[in-house]
């Protein structure tokens, strides 16, 4: 369990306190005991929230230390990372080295990359599948995505959402 794949959280106010942060794996496998506590964290993203653009650094950074720490154990053929809408866009937007992908991520959606480039982690990736739900016999649920979001003067203000009922 790494906290470089933690939730983005946008920037608090001043004096409004901070943003959670997961518990260690020790404390979480209390709960979850499939938790391998083996790993530790590499990246941890400020409690004071970040904007747009430095959650795109957050990824950027995570993901330049954290790919060479898997290929140095040569243990694995596919690796699945797995986080929440906003993390998730920016790691593949870090991946294929476009932060403007379009892209919308909804609950349970794949996205799948190869490596095209051994020369490069940022921008060293092309796209097999972004956000693909065809798996799900609803298709996309819950989509997400960074046009949800507005910004005036460089910080967010209002994030869209809507409810479905089914």
């Amino acid at each position: 369990m790494h906290k470089g794949l933690s939730e983005w959280y946008s920037p608090v106010k001043p004096g409004t306190g901070l943003h959670p942060r997961p518990g260690s794996a020790n404390v979480l496998q209390s709960y979850f005991p499939q938790i391998n506590s083996d790993w530790s964290s590499i990246w941890y993203p400020t409690q004071k929230g970040e904007t747009i653009s430095q959650v795109h650094d957050r990824s950027d950074g995570f993901l330049t230390v954290f790919i060479p720490q898997l290929e140095n154990l040569k243990r694995h053929e596919r690796i699945l990372l797995m986080s929440h809408a906003a993390p998730i866009i920016t790691f593949v937007r870090s991946l294929v080295g476009d932060r403007q992908l379009p892209l919308r991520v909804g609950c349970c959606s794949l996205s799948e990359l190869v490596q095209a480039s051994s020369d490069s982690i940022i921008g060293g990736w092309k796209p097999i599948k972004l956000a693909d739900t065809a798996h799900l016999d609803k298709g996309p649920l819950r989509e997400w995505g960074f046009d949800y979001v507005e910004i005036e003067a460089g910080e967010v203000y209002i994030y869209h959402l809507f409810i479905l009922n089914f």
